[in-house]
């Protein structure tokens, strides 16, 4: 009986842990209210586009650690157009690296849309330590800022199918980030962008016009 218990005990245990190790949240939709990423909710699958947007500026908090996973042409949308689609975007991965990416086994660049920040997006809008890879489906850049102007900072952007990060009349404050193997510019700014760069390694360009401090361009 002993060794009965015993073992059904240790099948408990492995049980609560495959549960834990196997934890996958699928997400899509709008986000009206606060709400978090969790570490233990890690991976996040975006089946269908995802929109942090409300009148009362809804925040969403993503963890560190957690691993967002993207579906074909699907993305991460803050704000909107209008005064009653605010929002914001809190990703400080300092204890542990936030991941965006796509869904696939084999990744390819292009595969997602982006994350995407609108001109109603709270600009204490933050990305922190955080790796975003394979997206530029629908906007050719892995983050694209519109008329938005977040914080981007020790992160690794990079496998875009076209640009890091993409600005449009946007002011973006790009510090201490890697920004490589994107099919084209590291980063692109049009119609009176001017972010600022500092302390971040580039690969290709920077196209248009952008001011630089402490720059270093490789490659």
């Amino acid at each position: 009986m002993k060794r009965f218990l015993g073992f059904v005990g240790i099948l408990g245990v492995l049980v609560g842990f495959a549960q834990d190790s196997w934890a996958v949240t699928n997400v899509s939709g709008v986000i009206s209210t606060d709400a978090t990423w969790t570490a233990t909710g890690s991976p996040y699958i975006v089946t269908a586009n995802v929109f942090v947007q409300g009148a009362e500026t809804p925040i969403l908090t993503i963890e560190p650690g957690v691993e967002v996973r993207f579906a074909q042409n699907q993305g991460l949308f803050i704000g909107g157009n209008s005064a009653n689609q605010l929002g914001k975007l809190i990703a400080n991965g300092g204890a542990g690296t936030i991941t965006f990416t796509s869904s696939q086994t084999t990744h390819t660049k292009g595969y997602w849309s982006c994350i995407y920040f609108y001109n109603y997006a709270d600009d204490a809008s933050l990305l922190k330590n955080v790796r975003v890879e394979y997206g530029g489906y629908s906007y050719n850049a892995n983050i694209y800022c519109y008329y938005a102007s977040p914080t981007i900072r020790d992160s690794v952007i990079g496998s875009s199918s076209q640009y890091g990060i993409s600005c449009n009349d946007s002011s973006p404050i790009i510090t201490n980030n890697t920004i490589s193997g994107n099919s084209s510019d590291g980063i692109c700014n049009e119609n009176n962008s001017s972010g600022t760069i500092t302390d971040s390694i580039l690969t290709k360009t920077v196209c248009k016009k952008i001011i630089l401090n402490s720059i270093v361009t490789v490659s």
